[in-house]
């Protein structure tokens, strides 16, 4: 009998259990589909490098920096010890590791040092889960070049208690102190809880999260940046860092009604060029801040700004008024702002995103002209610096009501030292004042002369500045005003 050769053994072999074999491969693929530790006994294959950082041959890279690469399947921990070196001047550098099973970071126990180059490898030491080993020595290098350099989150976008109903699909960002590394995936050190489908990109210095669809509403997120996520010259996020924010519930934003100041009505004054003295800021009153829903008052008061910054502190009055309480008067003859937001929120987290500005002016309290009213026929006369105005005598008495534009009371020793009515003679010199009596009531000044003569002139002068008419509150009359009066 002839021998069989291999060959030919093998193809009957094969011919006889072939159909077994299909079975048995069906078997396993079947298995293995349903149950991954199946597989696991059955993989064969060698573990691979799908990225590291730095790449190979970087420059200028930070003497802190955490190298880091990611393998193409789970690797034993106990390998990375033989099986990854780093390596100085064919001297062995200290390092740890850390990170997953297939993601590691590799820790020196020193910071590098600078303008050295290094060189990672990784050899046939390293092995898989199932104790495939990796096929051949790799390595990688780079030089460094840069002292440790902070990488940090410097700001970030929303706000906690943010948005409301107007903007359920927000840009969520959050911006760096340095550039990012965008040739990272990018997508893996972002997350969001609840989980939000959506797109993660960079412009260079941020990462944005656009949403594919509407935020739950009344809901609080929770975003977190990974650690690992490299910057500029591979500068390391060292810490992860999380945020929270809420989503409003349907229904309208809080709105600001009023500010409101010694019950005169400031708003709305978004001019910085207004000259309206109605919206004059009180040097030293109370602001009340009035919206319109109750307020969620954690740190609202830190979302209004008074610019330039006075001496006070804010107080709830009620849970939709907030005050302004002064310690000491504001600057005289000063523009102030107030900025009021962004991201104020009702107790029911509807929320605002925009902010206003509104400017006001501290200055005289009172200007030219007054409008003084004959008492004896309520007869009002403009007054003017620069002519003669005659009013008819009834009595021999002189009656004038002069309203200021203001409704602050005065104080009264200053308007009894800034007022006064004299007889002019001849030559124009004043003889004697002739002032009878003077009141004020809500800046309203009643001034009545004693017995006079007609077809005679009088002075009536008010002083202003520093010595000159002065409110309650310290504010004075910009300057002198000074009027001839005829009497016939």
């Amino acid at each position: 009998m002839k021998p069989i050769h291999k060959k030919n053994l093998n193809k009957v072999f094969s011919g006889i259990t072939g159909l077994k074999t299909i079975c048995l491969v069906g078997l396993l693929f079947i298995s293995c589909s349903h149950f991954p530790q199946i597989a696991n006994i059955f993989d064969f294959s060698n573990p691979v490098i799908l990225e590291v950082i730095p790449m190979d041959r970087a420059v200028n890279v930070l003497t802190n920096i955490h190298p880091y690469v990611v393998f193409s399947e789970p690797m034993d921990k106990q390998s990375l010890i033989n099986g990854i070196s780093l390596i100085q001047n064919q001297s062995a550098v200290p390092i740890t590791f850390d990170g997953t099973d297939s993601e590691i970071t590799i820790i020196p126990v020193k910071p590098l040092q600078i303008g050295i180059k290094y060189t990672l490898t990784f050899n046939e030491g390293l092995k898989d889960l199932q104790g495939n080993a990796f096929i051949s020595e790799e390595a990688y290098s780079f030089t460094t070049g840069v002292e440790h350099t902070n990488f940090s989150v410097k700001s970030r976008y929303p706000a906690e208690y943010y948005f409301g109903t107007a903007n359920m699909r927000p840009v969520i960002s959050v911006v760096f102190s340095a550039k990012i590394n965008t040739e990272l995936n990018l997508q893996k050190y972002f997350s969001i809880l609840p989980d939000t489908p959506g797109m993660v990109t960079s412009d260079g210095v941020s990462l944005k999260f656009t949403p594919f669809t509407a935020l739950v509403p009344s809901s609080e997120y929770t975003v977190t940046i990974s650690s690992g996520l490299y910057g500029e010259n591979n500068a390391r996020l060292e810490n992860d860092f999380s945020f929270s924010f809420f989503t409003g519930f349907a229904g309208s934003a809080p709105v600001l009604l009023g500010i409101t100041s010694a019950d005169r009505l400031l708003l709305p004054s978004q001019n910085r060029y207004l000259t309206n003295y109605s919206h004059e800021l009180p040097m030293m009153t109370n602001l009340f801040f009035d919206f319109s829903m109750p307020m969620y008052k954690d740190g609202l008061s830190e979302k209004i700004t008074l610019t330039p910054r006075p001496a006070g502190y804010f107080q709830w009055v009620n849970d939709t008024r907030l005050a302004f309480i002064p310690s000491a008067p504001l600057t005289w003859n000063t523009w102030y702002s107030i900025r009021l937001g962004p991201d104020i929120a009702g107790t029911n987290l509807i929320i605002t995103g925009t902010e206003n500005y509104f400017y006001y002016f501290t200055g005289s309290v009172f200007d030219a002209p007054f409008t003084i009213t004959y008492a004896s026929n309520d007869t009002v006369y403009q007054f003017s610096e620069s002519v003669i105005t005659t009013i008819p005598v009834s009595g021999n008495v002189i009656i004038f009501k002069i309203g200021l534009e203001t409704t602050q009371a005065l104080n009264m020793p200053s308007l009894y030292s800034s007022c006064a009515l004299s007889f002019l003679s001849g030559n124009n010199k004043t003889l004697t004042g002739i002032i009878h009596d003077i009141s004020a009531l809500s800046g309203v000044i009643t001034i009545s002369s004693a017995s006079i003569g007609v077809t005679n002139n009088y002075r009536l002068r008010i002083l202003g500045g520093a010595s000159g008419l002065k409110t309650l509150d310290g504010r004075t009359l910009n300057r002198d005003y000074e009027y001839i009066i005829r009497a016939e």
